[in-house]
């Protein structure tokens, strides 16, 4: 019997080529993302003079509009709910959004943060609901086949209540080697976020849970060591600790089972924070916008 089904890790292979019709027998699928603004102010937005991030254009379109897109292209069930600043109009961002995708969309105030908007989505969530794929509008480099691969190795891992995509560091550096970037170090790899969640059980919002004590705690380094476990950081630190230890050591500290999918996309890891992440990412768009004949 294979090992992988022990393992907390799981990889897309390379040759995998997700498309909407596949999987489609498989649990529905909602989409939730995270579009809210930064309490600290956003360096993009002021530069842009746009009301929010999620509407600064990029290669012609809001980067929400990138994101919203790719999702609904994916096997993604619509609507794909959008958490705004509930400080502004929400006319705003569906005026901003092509006239194809608004009837697509849902927009929901933002709750106090990211983690508190996941949450208000699996509040009251029955066992039989989707689950609830979650990622930001500052992804617009997310492809629906990313999206599609994601779901894919995760569904059939059973017993698993929640999953994160993640993106090979070597993969990241030969992709983009002039950009810095932030990865994580364990002993058996290093590896980025790629801001792409999955919660598939009623339990993963205990995750949502943990995730909103830790920002709680994100002016407080020692107690959110303490919510992580000091043990666990000292392991990581000095690189005692594998990528599967520490979602191991992560789901006894939310009594959930957790796990993590390596995707082989390099843009996937690629949000947009700065100029320079604008000005990487605008030609890339653009491209992929000529070739698949969308409106720019």
């Amino acid at each position: 019997m294979s090992d992988q089904r022990y393992s907390r890790v799981l990889r897309v292979p390379r040759e995998f080529s997700a498309t909407k019709d596949k999987g489609q027998r498989a649990r529905p699928v909602r989409a939730l993302v995270l579009a809210g603004t930064r309490a600290e102010g956003d360096p993009l937005v002021a530069a842009s003079g746009k009301p929010a991030k999620a509407l600064v254009p990029v290669a012609g379109r809001p980067m929400l509009a990138w994101v919203v897109e790719s999702l609904l292209n994916a096997r993604i069930q619509p609507p794909v709910t959008v958490a705004v600043p509930g400080d502004i109009d929400q006319n705003v961002f569906r005026d901003a959004l092509p006239e194809n995708l608004r009837a697509q969309v849902s927009l929901v105030p933002a709750a106090g943060g990211p983690s508190a908007s996941v949450l208000s989505s699996l509040e009251g969530r029955a066992a039989e609901a989707p689950a609830l794929l979650v990622t930001t509008a500052d992804n617009p480099l997310l492809r629906s086949e990313t999206v599609n691969a994601f779901l894919e190795a995760a569904e059939p891992a059973e017993g698993f209540d929640a999953f994160i995509a993640l993106v090979p560091a070597a993969l990241v550096r030969a992709a983009f080697p002039a950009r810095p970037s932030t990865f994580y170090r364990f002993r058996d790899c290093a590896v980025s976020g790629a801001n792409l969640f999955l919660f598939r059980t009623t339990r993963a919002r205990a995750v949502a849970a943990f995730w909103r004590r830790l920002e709680a705690h994100r002016k407080s380094p020692l107690k959110m060591a303490r919510q992580l476990g000091i043990a666990t950081l000292l392991a990581y630190r000095f690189g005692w600790l594998t990528l599967d230890a520490a979602l191991e050591r992560l789901g006894e500290r939310t009594g959930c089972a957790l796990g993590a999918v390596l995707l082989n996309d390099a843009e996937a890891a690629v949000d947009v924070d700065t100029i320079d992440d604008l000005s990487l990412v605008e030609p890339l768009l653009l491209a992929r916008a000529a070739k698949l004949s969308i409106p720019a």
